[in-house]
């Protein structure tokens, strides 16, 4: 059987970072990889939802 879901209306807020470290190194004379590494990220989202496998159903999902 197949599965679906679905997200929409997606909102975030309260970001919070504890820790990020950005690198960078030359492809060559006209371009730059950039890495970043993040670690502790936290926040929330609220967003409407649905899902379909042999039953349906949705919704919304607030973060408190």
């Amino acid at each position: 059987p197949n599965a679906d879901a679905d997200a929409k209306n997606i909102v975030c807020s309260d970001l919070s970072i504890e820790d990020m470290t950005i690198n960078h190194s030359f492809l060559n004379s006209k371009e730059m990889l950039f890495t970043v590494s993040i670690t502790g990220l936290r926040l929330e989202c609220d967003f409407d939802w649905s899902f379909d496998y042999g039953l349906t159903g949705s919704g919304t999902l607030k973060s408190s």
